[in-house]
């Protein structure tokens, strides 16, 4: 794991695990299960030695530079739980763990690795659009989200990849973020990738 953003913690079972983006917890889709991720990452420990061994990773959707992809998401199991909570920086809060799908024009907000706390307005559903990865090349997505700020400014920044973008109105989840640029921000409607690791939010 390089750097990036630990979105949300979920369940699958009795086991809870962290959620964030394949591109974040399995760079280049090259680690296999049970290894072991660390806090912090070498990017923000440069040299140094990790603090701690938080999750090992369970389940991941391969990015594929062949097909069109979908989504970019992945879980780790969390190794003891009195290390991780599902609590989220303030003013942001989830408070369902039922997801709300995506409107036009819907105001989101998150809190991530760079930007403790962002908020963003959907503008468009539906977007196809190619991201380039770090070992991967270019990678063709469709049917994300496409937001930008509020205020004109930046939404994001790096190391935000894999937060978890909550209607501030009602407090349920509705994308992952997957991607961000000085004019915006990609993300994934939250229950796409619910549905592809069969696993379910956990409200703090």
């Amino acid at each position: 794991m390089g750097a990036g953003t630990l979105g949300a913690v979920v369940s699958r079972g009795d086991e809870l695990y962290i959620l964030s983006n394949s591109h974040v917890l399995v760079p280049s889709n090259v680690l296999e299960p049970k290894t072991l991720i660390y806090q912090p990452g070498p990017v923000d420990d440069p040299g140094g030695r990790p603090i701690a061994e938080l999750v090992e990773l369970s389940d991941f959707v391969p990015l594929t530079p062949t097909h069109v992809n979908y989504v970019d998401c992945a879980v780790a199991r969390i190794l003891d739980r009195k290390d991780v909570s599902a609590k989220f920086i303030a003013p942001v809060k989830l408070r369902s763990h039922e997801p709300l799908p995506p409107k036009e024009n819907m105001v989101v907000e998150f809190s991530g690795r760079s930007t403790p706390h962002g908020r963003g307005v959907i503008k468009t559903l539906n977007q196809c659009c190619r991201l380039e990865y770090e070992g991967l090349g270019e990678i063709l997505f469709d049917g994300l989200l496409w937001l930008q700020s509020e205020n004109g400014k930046r939404l994001g920044l790096m190391g935000d990849s894999g937060a978890l973008l909550i209607n501030p109105s009602s407090g349920q989840a509705v994308a992952l973020l997957v991607a961000v640029n000085f004019s915006g921000a990609y993300a994934i409607p939250i229950e796409r990738v619910l549905t592809a690791l069969k696993v379910k939010l956990v409200v703090p």
